[in-house]
């Protein structure tokens, strides 16, 4: 039955999903890794169909070269590139590409000097000084937003190196077991791990090893029949 409380529609929600990711973080990992180098493998075959629209460099040798220059800075929503390491979807990223004129990185180079030259000359902002004075401002957001990820990151990475020296550190011990859970769950089902896999099962349960974890008796059994 449906909860109809937001409040705890969205609890159980939120629940749900981080058990769901706990149980099948290993598989959403290699998904969304998979899914971005399907979008950068599709960003280098478009950029092989191009060519500078200032010199004429062609991408189909040069893809690496060029790159996407907003023609009204005012309409740029992201960089391409940010786009597309992110692995968003192809058509925002085409929406995106629609704004822009193809140029090649010195190009690039020339156009924005050439704006930041004359920019001075008029008494004004170049969009590098501006870019500048953004990135200063944000730097107090940074702090609140990302810097707290980071710290707890380079917390998380203190422990594992103590625990695996044999220290003794506070706090909750890092689990490793959802992934091996994936990868044992692929074996049980008839699947074959590939050698990348069979080596992250092996560096995984000695991980865990070093750690003190109890694995289960599959993990033994695996190991044996892979020696």
């Amino acid at each position: 039955m449906p909860i109809k409380d937001p409040k705890k529609r969205a609890k159980y929600q939120k629940e749900y999903h981080e058990k769901w990711y706990s149980q099948n973080r290993g598989d959403r990992v290699a998904q969304v890794a998979k899914r971005k180098r399907g979008i950068r493998e599709w960003m280098r075959t478009l950029k092989e169909s191009l060519s500078c629209e200032r010199c004429g460099l062609s991408g189909q040798h040069n893809a690496w070269a060029l790159e996407f220059h907003h023609r009204d800075p005012q309409d740029k929503v992201s960089l391409v590139s940010t786009m597309v390491s992110s692995g968003m979807a192809k058509k925002r990223i085409e929406a995106e590409i629609a704004k822009c004129e193809v140029i090649c990185s010195n190009c690039h180079r020339k156009e924005h000097y050439e704006e930041h030259r004359q920019a001075l000359e008029d008494g004004e902002k170049s969009i590098w000084m501006k870019a500048g004075e953004a990135g200063a401002q944000n730097m107090a957001f940074n702090k609140d937003n990302l810097t707290r990820e980071k710290k707890r990151r380079r917390r998380r990475r203190k422990q594992r190196l103590q625990q695996i020296n044999g220290g003794t550190v506070s706090g909750p011990k890092q689990t490793v077991h959802n992934d091996i859970d994936s990868l044992l769950y692929k074996i049980e089902n008839g699947a074959t791990l590939d050698k990348n896999e069979a080596d992250r099962l092996r560096r995984l349960i000695a991980y865990s090893q070093n750690l003190e974890f109890q694995m289960e008796g599959e993990t033994e059994q695996f190991m044996s029949e892979e020696e």
